[in-house]
């Protein structure tokens, strides 16, 4: 469950910084932006792994069911970082996208 669990912080830290560095220049932020989608994506898939492989091996229903709410919660967080890391990715490389 290590990995499930760095996912899921990762990702909110990602969701943070990325916001956070929102107001850097085009050129600064875009390798953060770009490096932090590749880490949550790693992360991701190896926690998905760890949160099933961990399901798998469930002694109790009590158990089953906590280690689904926690796999739930590393796809809602997961795609929560990875929609705003898109939109701010899109938006530093097609500006003209989201102009008024």
């Amino acid at each position: 469950m290590k990995f499930a669990v760095a996912s899921a912080i990762f990702s909110l830290a990602a969701l943070a910084l990325a916001l956070a560095v929102k107001g850097l220049a085009a050129p600064l932020a875009l390798p953060v932006y770009v490096s932090l989608a590749a880490i949550d994506v790693a992360l991701f898939v190896l926690g998905l792994r760890d949160a099933a492989a961990a399901l798998d091996i469930a002694a109790g229903e009590w158990e089953a069911a906590e280690l689904k709410s926690v796999r739930a919660l590393l796809v809602v967080l997961f795609f929560m970082s990875i929609v705003v890391l898109g939109y701010l990715i899109l938006a530093h490389v097609a500006p003209s996208v989201f102009a008024a």
